[in-house]
């Protein structure tokens, strides 16, 4: 969907569905953004899914020792 087809949608659903005030940071955001950050696209928006090949009880363990900057 387009950014402005969403941002319209958004528009619309302010007072019903959403917080006037968070759409209008939301907007103010935007607003200086380029189009490539309203896509989504770009190193702002890899997502970093940890080591690949961990256990499934392990990755806790993994993700909170990474941000605790624990070796």
């Amino acid at each position: 969907m387009p950014s402005r087809v969403a941002r319209l949608r958004l528009a619309q659903a302010v007072e019903t569905q959403f917080d006037t005030s968070i759409v209008a940071a939301f907007e103010a955001l935007l607003a200086g953004a380029d189009e490539n950050y309203r896509l989504a696209q770009g190193p702002d928006f890899i997502l970093d899914t940890g080591p690949q090949d961990a256990e499934i009880d392990e990755l806790p363990t993994l993700a909170y020792s990474a941000s605790l900057n624990i070796s």
